[in-house]
């Protein structure tokens, strides 16, 4: 449905590779939500808290919104993407002390800075940030382990432009294997 809705507006894609822009998608959402009369179930809000709710048969959450209302809803995606680190509240439950840069958000990473030569390193993730770290690390001379909560995706145009030719690439594929590096 995207893709036909941007065919449709092709003076609007952005070059080089005629991608969407801001502009485009919000158009495409209000396009959406008008075919579908969804007027009334789009709120522009921000969440500042969830809460699950306890129901004998099936859970849902409470969501309080920045201007005090609060919604109900059996289902909650968090798409938070490359804004503000997000740090699970189990983090606080994990035994400490332990040395900050030990157990961190990847915005708190200053590979440059790090010495991990024959250290273990593990990175949980499954989007670029996370590949940029492995590939990192095994420069630094660990073992880099990666856990991802869902299969691995191959997107169009993910990355910076110097990926999608020799230019990032001949670096990548010459790295040698995690279980090789730092020998």
């Amino acid at each position: 449905m995207l893709r036909t809705f941007a065919e449709s507006h092709c003076g609007e894609l952005l070059p080089p590779y005629d991608l969407l822009g801001t502009e485009l998608f919000q158009n495409f959402c209000q396009e959406v939500t008008c075919r579908w009369q969804l007027q009334d179930q789009v709120y522009p809000a921000q969440v500042v808290q969830i809460k699950q709710i306890a129901h004998p048969l099936r859970s849902r959450f409470r969501l309080s919104l920045a201007d005090g209302r609060s919604l109900r809803a059996r289902r909650v995606v968090l798409a938070i993407g490359g804004g503000m680190p997000y740090v699970p509240d189990w983090i606080s439950r994990v035994q400490s002390p332990y040395p900050p840069d030990c157990f961190c958000h990847s915005h708190q990473v200053d590979l440059p800075g790090m010495q991990l030569f024959g250290e273990e390193v593990l990175i949980v993730g499954g989007r670029l940030t996370s590949g940029h770290l492995v590939a990192g690390a095994i420069d630094k001379g660990a073992q880099a382990i990666l856990i991802s909560r869902r299969t691995f995706q191959e997107k169009l145009f993910g990355a910076e432009p110097g990926w999608l030719g020799p230019k990032y690439l001949n670096s990548f594929w010459a790295k040698p294997s995690w279980k090789t590096a730092g020998r």
